[in-house]
């Protein structure tokens, strides 16, 4: 077979808006954890430092099962992997692990490495591959090629940290759109929100890991799992201050009994959406925190190292084991 080069995009107007999405550094790095666990990965690494130019370079290694050297789209058509993914509407699904797939719900890779990053380099390789293989994005190349086409496949060995067996590497090697210009902001922000948005993923023996450097001082951090809810015994809230009591919980199934009518999962089963309400114990938490148990004495202590406050209550909504949003009034309550 010839492999053929993809088409990134139709036009150059459509090239030039890919870069004006809009998409935050907290978003892209989520898209492509999704996408990785979706992959089977059980550990993620991320990698984050300065260029010389101003600009940042962030890098994603993962080991799940790796992006196919070869896909087949409902049409027959035979596509060379990395190419096609990095196209737009270029998703191969996944095969079916443990949890159900949650990268189909964002923005895709190619919208992700499009918007942060004028260039943007991925490698992968699958049980059935001897070698990584590798292709990139490159804005100011695919402007001045009026096909706008990706370059081909080669295989190539990633120059990034210890290589897995099988895995993907992505490196978006010129952010420049990002909201952040420091490797240790982008650091911090991360590890004080992945822990929660994947903490069942994390309870389930996945690991992310966040590593970066900057004036030449390293970090590394293995993220923990962070329960707002403060249920979770392996989380850093329930082990600082113990659990939360839970008031009620009730459970939405979409059946032929109602309303909307019966709406399926993949698997045949009728979706449903589980509520859990709880309550903080303040008693609990003031012998914690070693302050009276009655009065408003401490009040704004106890607010400030367990993180309670008016900001952060509401719902913490999670679809297919990930968050997708946190304290949510939903229009129910004002804070």
């Amino acid at each position: 077979m010839v492999a053929r080069r993809e088409q990134m995009v139709t036009t150059s107007q459509f090239l030039s808006s890919t870069r004006n999405l809009g998409i935050k550094i907290s978003e892209g790095v989520c898209e492509i954890i999704d996408n990785s666990f979706d992959a089977g990965s059980s550990k993620i690494n991320i990698h984050i430092e300065n260029n010389k130019d101003g600009t940042l370079r962030i890098t994603f290694t993962d080991n799940g099962v790796g992006i196919p050297a070869i896909h087949v789209d409902k049409n027959g058509d035979s596509h060379q992997g990395i190419p096609y993914v990095l196209t737009y509407g270029g998703r191969i699904p996944h095969p079916h692990f443990e949890t159900p797939p949650v990268g189909k719900f964002g923005w895709g890779l190619s919208a992700t490495a499009s918007c942060l990053s004028s260039r943007t380099e991925v490698y992968s390789k699958t049980a059935s591959d001897k070698n990584w293989r590798y292709s990139y994005y490159d804005f100011a190349e695919l402007e001045n090629d009026p096909e706008i086409l990706l370059p081909l496949e080669q295989e190539a060995n990633p120059p990034y940290f210890e290589l897995p067996e099988t895995g993907t590497i992505i490196c978006m090697k010129e952010v420049d759109t990002s909201e952040y210009k420091s490797p240790f902001a982008i650091h911090n922000m991360l590890v004080g929100n992945l822990g929660r948005i994947y903490r069942y993923f994390i309870q389930h023996s996945r690991e992310i890991t966040i590593s970066s450097r900057e004036n030449n001082k390293p970090k590394e951090t293995k993220i923990q799992i962070s329960d707002p809810m403060m249920l979770m015994e392996e989380s850093k809230e329930v082990q600082s201050f113990g659990q939360s009591i839970i008031e009620e919980e009730h459970e939405i199934i979409f059946d032929d009994k109602h309303p909307l009518g019966p709406i399926y999962e993949t698997d045949g089963e009728f979706a449903k959406i589980s509520s859990t309400f709880t309550r903080l114990d303040a008693q609990t938490l003031r012998k914690k925190l070693n302050l009276p148990l009655t009065g408003a004495s401490g009040n704004q202590t106890l607010k400030t190292k367990a993180g309670v406050s008016n900001e952060k209550s509401g719902y913490s909504l999670i679809r297919n084991g990930r968050e997708i949003g946190g304290s949510q009034t939903l229009g129910l309550f004002l804070r």
